[in-house]
């Protein structure tokens, strides 16, 4: 099983910019989202993120270069995935449901909760997501090449709306991190933790890693 222990990081709070806590995990270690359970065609997008804690929530960068990226869907709870797409999934220790956090490179969310299926998600609402502070830079690199973008995320655990936190220090996790683009030129599933399952679906807790929030 991989495994990520997230530093707990005591500067950093829900009133820290975003222009300076991307500026921060940039000098973090990265972990890559590189699997490819269902296979590639075309270029492999390299993809990978940096992860640390607070005292009241989770911050999270995701670095992004690729050949195609499409960014259509600007709503809370829109198909994201079907844009260039980036993914969070956590289950908080071994318990049976989990959340996920779904962004694309403008930064729309999708947030959902339950158990395994992707019918079985309970979306949540727009108030909820609004909570959850996200920046994105995305340029051109040379001619040909594609394109780069990053997204920069602050999670507080208000918005983990169905537990009661206080605070994720010393807590063990399950998760998983991964890109996807369901409807660009060449469709592409990319994962940190491994999955093995016939068809691309990335509701498999089975196969999620550890996540340890190393104690304050």
């Amino acid at each position: 099983m991989k495994q990520i222990q997230a530093l707990y990081i005591p500067d950093i709070n829900v009133q820290t910019g975003l222009t300076a806590l991307s500026a921060f995990l940039d000098t973090q270690e990265y972990f890559k989202v590189e699997e490819t359970p269902w296979g590639i065609q075309g270029r492999k997008p390299e993809v990978r993120f940096a992860i640390v804690h607070f005292e009241t929530g989770i911050a999270l960068k995701f670095y992004v270069e690729e050949q195609y990226t499409i960014a259509r869907y600007q709503q809370s709870n829109d198909p994201v995935y079907k844009d260039s797409c980036v993914e969070f999934f956590i289950a908080l220790g071994d318990e049976d449901v989990y959340y996920n956090f779904e962004f694309n490179s403008l930064g729309s969310c999708l947030m959902g909760f339950g158990p395994q299926s992707r019918a079985n998600r309970i979306y949540q609402s727009p108030e909820t997501i609004d909570q959850i502070k996200r920046s994105v830079s995305l340029q051109a690199t040379r001619p040909g090449s594609g394109v780069h973008w990053e997204i920069t995320i602050m999670i507080p655990i208000t918005v983990f709306c169905s537990h009661q936190l206080s605070s994720l220090s010393g807590r063990e996790c399950r998760a998983n991190f991964y890109k996807c683009g369901d409807e660009l030129p060449q469709p592409h599933f990319l994962s940190w933790s491994n999955i093995r399952a016939q068809q691309p679906d990335f509701h498999q807790p089975a196969f999620f890693g550890k996540l340890s929030f190393l104690k304050s």
